[in-house]
């Protein structure tokens, strides 16, 4: 086990320090994803919860770098589209997705943030998740949209 400040590493997973989270993780190729949605609660107005298990967070929490544990960062989108095929090794969950007010998706749809900006409104993108055949689609940047967290190991 090997302790960095906020989170600590072992063979099966990811303990952060800051609320004591457990994840599971996952090494893909030469990186060491969460194999959970993020559940860190930062005490701003930047998250939004469901049944206390999920937590839906607004763009504005992603682009701060404070979201994941020291050591640990928010995916770019050239690393979601990476994965590919091995998608379903990260364990997506179809929480789906909180927009202008409204939920959407859920049990059907796996959303996640990226840490890549979409230059227009200076928000980061989003991607949509298929494991069944490693499509990562796209989802425009917006202003209302709060969704899931992966994080991966810097």
């Amino acid at each position: 086990m090997m302790a960095s400040g906020q989170y600590v590493t072992a063979q099966s997973g990811l303990r952060d320090l800051r609320d004591n989270g457990q994840y599971q993780t996952v090494a893909i190729d030469s990186k060491i994803w969460m194999a959970e949605n993020l559940r860190f609660n930062s005490n701003h107005s930047h998250f939004y919860y469901l049944s206390g298990r999920e937590v839906y967070y607004e763009g504005n929490a992603i682009a701060s770098d404070s979201l994941c544990p020291k050591g640990w960062r928010v995916p770019t989108l050239d690393e979601w589209q990476a994965l590919g095929n091995q998608a379903n090794r990260i364990q997506p969950k179809p929480t789906g997705f909180l927009e202008a007010g409204r939920f959407s998706g859920f049990g059907k749809q796996a959303v996640y943030w990226t840490s890549t900006l979409d230059d227009s409104l200076n928000m980061p993108l989003a991607v949509e998740l298929n494991p069944e055949n490693g499509a990562v689609n796209i989802r425009p940047a917006s202003l209302s949209l709060r969704t899931a967290c992966r994080c991966v190991k810097e």
